[in-house]
């Protein structure tokens, strides 16, 4: 994840730093688990061993910061694919946008085998139709 300058920030914690926690500076499994990624970085790269005896890891060094309390950045990503597929699927359902062939036929395909979309032709209700 280097940066211009030679910088870097550290996005997650692997699997390989929680191995490098646990084994060898004396981390429980739900320290590694609940670290920041920047903060196990840091202990890594200074190999700070278990500094807190029998005490809890501070909040300070969790993930969400503590109190912070907000959606780390993989879920504020998830979140938004979530957002982005929803309101895509208004706008074609609701024909304001129109697929091109290719996606839409398997779609339909899956649609119909899920008994999610029928082979009728929609019927507005009879209140939305003009002259009627």
């Amino acid at each position: 994840h280097a940066m211009s300058g030679g910088a870097s920030i550290q996005y997650m914690v692997t699997n390989a730093m929680k191995r490098t926690l646990t084994h060898e500076l004396g981390y429980t499994a739900q320290e590694a688990d609940e670290m920041s990624p920047q903060m196990a970085a840091a202990v890594i790269e200074k190999r700070v061993h278990r500094p807190f005896g029998t005490r809890a890891m501070p909040e300070e060094w969790k993930g969400h910061g503590g109190s912070s309390g907000g959606p780390s950045p993989l879920e504020q990503l998830m979140i938004g694919v979530v957002v982005l597929v929803i309101v895509a699927g208004v706008a074609v359902a609701s024909g304001a946008v129109t697929l091109p062939p290719v996606i839409a036929d398997p779609l339909q395909s899956l649609g119909r085998s899920l008994g999610l979309v029928s082979d009728r032709a929609p019927v507005a209700p009879a209140k939305w139709r003009r002259g009627r």
